[in-house]
């Protein structure tokens, strides 16, 4: 597939399509004309608001109009990059990441979006860009002094929530919506909240009761999700809810299957992985849900889905034990075994979730011979340095697989710390690029201890492929 200019400069930067979202043009004016003021001197912004408001929406419009239309941080463009609920040494290592990929040249002058900050420590990691804009829900005294701050405009005005509407309606629907006072009672019960309207417009309402039962669900406030949802007046989950039970059961449980990923991008490799069936159904039924505003479904370039963190935190509420997150993460990592047929190296490579979160979902299983089985996969291992061009994000999923496995008073993992500071040791000596880690270990590892003979029992059967191996007598 050939990639157009614009798509060079918009490094992953969401698609916001006028078929699919309004353009809050106030709202979007102040972030432009912020953003224009960091494209000559450097800046950082901070667009913040309460969950739910739109603040990654108008971002993405505005960053889009700016370097496609107006030709704003040129030449380099733009990098956008999900935070979300990854831990500290997770975002170190995306950092590092970039860090290899971005010329020291170019780092001065390109944009960094950094969408969507869980954590208020994770501020002080942002402050190498030179020119930056963060989405988030916090803003605390320290955010002022380093940012200029947008508050997010937290609800639509009564004409951008019928526009949202009209959107998504099916074209079988003939409802009015225009100076209709359940419709608009409806949008007044919900604050005009963006993620509300939008599942809203995703039930295609199509009668007066419809409507009138749904701001009974709108009032119908669950005490148990209060503490969470204390900024809301209504009943936001039971929006969810209302959509899910438009789907049938078995398409119930496939989304509320979701949850079992990370708060970043998932690649549909994965999904399949997950759901066990094939990529055209997968498509059909990701598209579906996104038509119902349950998730973003991008289907072009490496298509991939995401879920709001509202979303993410009512599917959670359905976990009602720990064996239920146990029986998701092994229907995960069951998926990825048949998908590579128990070979972990062989797994497609363009799924970048995969080598990045396989470790913490075999983790997630608490099944000793999983985690096991992973760490002695020398060639998977060798996969994902490649993959990361770095030891390090190895050396993170190492250190927890190790901290799991002496929490269970597993008696070998004193052996996966010999792996851990034998890679430390070389970390700054390897050409990740060109590395063969059979071989590097082969020629690193003592005689006799488990690391060489594991080395010399994959090149055995990697020679299979044609490789050839060396070790010194």
């Amino acid at each position: 597939m050939s990639i157009n200019y614009s798509d060079k400069l918009l490094r992953d930067l969401p698609d916001t399509p006028d078929s699919d979202y309004v353009s809050r043009e106030q709202f979007n004016k102040t972030i432009c004309d912020q953003l224009k003021q960091i494209d000559q001197r450097g800046g950082r912004i901070l667009v913040h608001g309460m969950p739910g408001s739109g603040k990654t929406v108008a971002v993405c419009q505005a960053v889009r109009q700016l370097i496609v239309v107006e030709n704003c941080f040129q030449p380099h463009g733009c990098y956008w990059i999900k935070i979300g609920d990854i831990s500290e040494q997770k975002l170190l290592a995306t950092l590092r990441g970039l860090a290899t990929e971005i010329d020291n040249t170019k780092k001065s002058d390109v944009l960094f979006v950094f969408d969507d900050i869980w954590n208020q420590e994770y501020f002080q990691y942002l402050t190498f860009a030179n020119k930056s804009i963060v989405t988030s829900r916090f803003n605390n005294m320290k955010n002022k002094n380093s940012y200029s701050c947008i508050p997010a405009k937290e609800k639509f005005e009564f004409d951008e929530a019928i526009q949202v509407l009209q959107k998504q309606r099916s074209n079988d629907n003939n409802y009015t919506l225009i100076n209709n006072s359940r419709v608009k009672d409806v949008i007044d019960r919900c604050k005009g909240l963006p993620l509300a309207i939008s599942i809203i417009g995703g039930l295609n309402l199509q009668s007066d009761e419809d409507w009138q039962d749904l701001v009974k669900t709108i009032m119908n406030k669950d005490l148990e999700t209060e503490g969470f949802l204390k900024d809301y007046d209504f009943n936001l989950f039971g929006t969810f809810q209302s959509s899910l039970d438009q789907l049938d059961q078995r398409d119930q449980q496939l989304f509320r299957s979701l949850v079992v990923f990370k708060a970043v991008q998932i690649p549909l490799q994965s999904i399949i992985a997950l759901w066990g069936i094939n990529k055209v159904l997968v498509k059909s039924k990701l598209q579906k849900l996104n038509q119902r505003s349950l998730l973003k479904f991008v289907d072009s370039g490496s298509p991939s889905c995401s879920l709001h963190d509202l979303i993410i935190e009512y599917l959670h509420q359905s976990l009602d034990n720990r064996q239920s997150t146990i029986a998701l993460n092994k229907q995960l990592i069951d998926g990825y075994r048949r998908e590579c047929n128990g070979q972990w190296s062989t797994y497609p490579r363009h799924d970048d979730y995969y080598y990045q979160y396989l470790m913490y979902h075999a983790i997630k299983t608490e099944d000793d011979k999983i985690i096991q089985e992973i760490i002695t996969d020398f060639n998977w291992i060798d996969v994902k340095l490649k993959y990361d061009k770095t030891i390090y994000n190895l050396c993170v999923d190492l250190q927890q697989a190790i901290d799991y496995l002496t929490s269970k008073d597993i008696t070998n993992w004193q052996q996966y710390q010999q792996l851990l500071q034998l890679l430390q040791r070389y970390e700054y000596n390897l050409s990740i690029e060109n590395i063969d880690l059979v071989q590097v270990l082969l020629t690193l590892a003592y005689d006799g201890d488990w690391i060489k003979e594991r080395a010399l029992q994959l090149a055995k059967e990697n020679t299979n492929d044609k490789k050839k191996y060396w070790k010194i007598a």
